[in-house]
């Protein structure tokens, strides 16, 4: 019996969880599963340029760890490329520390660990909250966000 698994400690949650090729129908079978674990290695290193090991520590795992995760992901990526296939990010063993919002009026986004009343950008009301995806916001009246 192995350990244990590691929660990964993902910062923010991804903006959209479903990415697709333009005008071609998705076939259910043929997508691919991203971990949230997978996504915010890939955020971290190909994104904001993180070494292995400051991603690692980032994430609160061993470095070895944090490069199998950035090795697969890089794979499935790769092969949804190739073959046209969707990517979901959804799953694995994590724990968000900010959600985030997007207003539905001007499409603006930001992080934070309250939900706002309003839009810092046009001071809309009508905000989506990312993270309740992920059981992350508790505000009663948050508008969860459409997939």
């Amino acid at each position: 019996m192995g350990r244990p698994r590691k929660y990964r400690q993902v910062k923010l949650p991804p903006v959209s969880q479903v990415y697709s090729p333009c005008g071609k129908k998705s076939e259910c079978n043929r997508e691919i599963i991203l971990t949230l674990g997978e996504y915010e290695a890939v955020r971290l290193a190909d994104y904001e340029s993180y070494s292995h090991e400051e991603g690692a520590k980032y994430m609160e795992v061993s470095r070895s760890t944090f490069t199998r995760m950035i090795e697969s992901a890089h794979r499935k990526i790769g092969t949804a490329i190739v073959e046209g296939r969707s990517i979901i990010i959804k799953g694995g063993n994590y724990n968000i520390s900010a959600n985030l919002f997007e207003c539905q009026d001007c499409g603006y986004h930001y992080s934070g660990g309250i939900h706002p009343e309003q839009c810092p950008e046009c001071r809309s009301e009508r905000i989506i909250c990312l993270g309740s995806r992920y059981g992350m916001c508790n505000r009663n009246k948050c508008i969860e966000g459409a997939g």
